[in-house]
């Protein structure tokens, strides 16, 4: 398939500065369900309940607030300029006539489909050759919010998937088209972890003593190796980094705000500050660059560290202010659990995640903006040939959208389809098309253009 300029299609929404305005208060609501992957992704529609007030960026703090490149973003905030640009609230409409096509070719192979939970994402390992997905009964809220009093997780497992390399370019082959299989299947009841990496999947244990561990669970065989396993505390929303770098949030049985933990080798170092609580850690790729979310009576920002020691994490932290009031852990949770820590082929670290406040998926970049897809966006993923593209996951279609060019966009794909791996080597990419009980599997290579 090949989609050149000029192909229109219908009109994207286009996205421009807005000056900033009182803070204004959203009213955010809880899902009745948990069947749908739309649970996990951070919609605002999904999001807890309450009320949660968006931050006036004008505050963001740090070395580095304020900083821009100076290119045109597709939205939103340069903290510490004197026109501070806040999140639109709604999509703003473009001409279809303004649109252009990115150009690109792409191959597709549908792979069959898998059991779901219906509530939490599936693992694919990065040479997208395994699927780790949670089976069985979905997950209490209160156990995935590892809060005090949570149950176990049982009647839940983790089905691993065995998924067929490439066809070969040519010649249609007889017989039916290879499609994932089932490896293996881990009966005891974990909860399926955030991130993956070669060798194995993260998981977490809830133990009848209130404590929870953590390990990582091998592709091939299930056996878990226990990376944390402290009774006496709460481990949870573990994050795998570059070289063995390992970053989780864990408190004690009895208490409710979380510490950062973080170990590199054998140096192993904690952040805690007072009634905060540091949630969801996320590696950026670029050594020990750490993303992270702190909720502090209401209040909820996103930070930015160089984690390769407590002092130099405190001497590096930016922040970025995402809501003034009501913000809990289940906002955070919701935020990034499908967040991606990426570092582009120019070195720029940037964080993939739902904004608390206006449901949008947006992107961080510490040194420069804050970037806010279109409202009718679900989640977004980055392209793995293109740093300055993402792969747009709406409730229609997928997209290529431009990061520095609102109206360049590129219709890939009909349908809900979510990106959940992506080889910048190879250009290919795990795409999952949630369903009632069961979860497409279809795999999209991009490939270059002659």
């Amino acid at each position: 398939m090949r989609h050149r300029r000029g192909d229109r299609g219908c009109g994207p929404r286009s996205f421009r500065r807005i000056p900033v305005r009182r803070p204004r208060t959203v009213a955010l609501t809880r899902a009745a369900t948990r069947v749908g992957l739309l649970a996990v992704l951070g919609a605002a529609s999904l999001l807890s309940t309450g009320c949660v007030t968006e931050a006036d960026p004008r505050f963001a703090s740090g070395p580095g607030a304020g900083r821009s490149s100076g290119r045109a973003p597709v939205s939103s905030t340069g903290a510490g300029t004197t026109e501070v640009p806040r999140l639109p609230d709604g999509p703003i409409g473009a001409r279809v006539d303004d649109v252009r096509s990115l150009e690109v070719r792409l191959a597709l192979q549908p792979l069959g489909a898998i059991p779901h939970d219906g509530f939490t994402l599936p693992l694919v390992r990065p040479d997208g050759r395994r699927i780790a997905a949670a089976t069985g009964f979905a997950p209490e809220w209160s156990t995935v919010l590892a809060e005090r009093g949570a149950s176990l997780p049982a009647g839940s497992q983790i089905e691993v998937l065995h998924v067929p390399a490439p066809q070969p370019a040519g010649p249609a082959r007889s017989g039916p088209p290879p499609e994932v299989t089932p490896a293996f299947a881990i009966r005891e009841p974990l909860l399926l972890g955030r991130f993956c990496n070669d060798q194995g999947f993260l998981v977490e244990s809830p133990r009848p003593s209130g404590a929870r561990w953590i390990g990582l669970a091998d592709w091939d065989t299930g056996a878990v190796t226990w990376l944390v396993a402290d009774d006496s505390r709460v481990s949870a929303f573990a994050a795998l980094g570059p070289g063995g770098l390992l970053a989780w949030s864990s408190r004690a049985i009895d208490s409710e705000n979380f510490e950062l933990h973080v170990r590199a080798g054998t140096e192993q170092w904690r952040l805690a500050t007072g009634q905060r609580s540091w949630l969801l850690p996320v590696w950026s790729g670029r050594g020990a660059g750490l993303f992270a979310l702190v909720v502090d009576n209401g209040r909820i920002e996103a930070v930015h560290m160089d984690a390769g020691s407590e002092s130099a994490a405190l001497r590096s932290v930016r922040r970025l202010p995402l809501a003034a009031s009501g913000a809990t852990v289940e906002t955070a949770y919701q935020a990034v659990v499908g967040a991606i820590g990426h570092l582009d082929d120019r070195g720029i670290e940037q964080l993939f995640f739902v904004h608390p406040g206006s449901g949008r998926p947006s992107i961080w970049r510490p040194n420069e903006n804050l970037l806010a897809l279109d409202a009718t966006a679900i989640t977004a993923a980055p392209d793995p040939r293109s740093p300055d593209i993402a792969l747009v996951t709406t409730r229609t279609q997928l997209q290529r959208q431009s990061l520095t060019r609102a109206r360049d966009r590129e219709d890939l794909l009909r349908g809900l389809h979510v990106v959940r791996s992506a080889d910048p080597r190879t250009g290919e990419c795990i795409l999952l098309e949630p369903g009632e009980g069961r979860m497409g599997v279809v795999r999209l290579i991009l490939l270059p253009v002659d």
